[in-house]
């Protein structure tokens, strides 16, 4: 799994949001993924982090579900996704939040939007 994760140039991580948080099997594998990164510390915009122990650009799509829209767990939520994303060298990153009840069409639309905005096209 980490090989996999180490190679990928994107990844796309799905989780149900938990009081503004990932689902404690995410986190798992989140907090299990950090030796793809070097066990040192470099000073990146003014903060502490590790640097990328593979070298290449990565791109990061976080897709949080809700029972029912909060905005406020929603906003916590993408704060997390972006300062996970800073810790890990991602280069582009993009976080939605989906209420389980919306309309299909809200919610394609908000994926094919971050996408576009991660710069994914489909190939046909």
């Amino acid at each position: 799994m980490l090989q996999a994760l180490a190679e990928a140039d994107m990844r796309i991580l799905m989780t149900p949001v938990t009081w503004g948080g990932y689902s404690s099997a995410l986190k798992k594998v989140m907090d299990r993924s950090i030796p793809i990164l070097l066990p040192f510390f470099a000073t990146y915009h003014g903060e502490i982090h590790h640097p990328q122990r593979y070298p290449g650009p990565r791109r990061l799509l976080v897709i949080g579900t809700q029972e029912r829209g909060d905005e406020a767990e929603a906003a916590t939520f993408h704060r997390l996704v972006e300062r996970n994303a800073l810790n890990m060298n991602i280069t582009a990153w993009q976080s939605i939040v989906l209420a389980e009840d919306a309309p299909a069409a809200e919610a394609a639309h908000r994926l094919q939007t971050a996408l576009e905005r991660l710069e994914v096209h489909r190939v046909a």
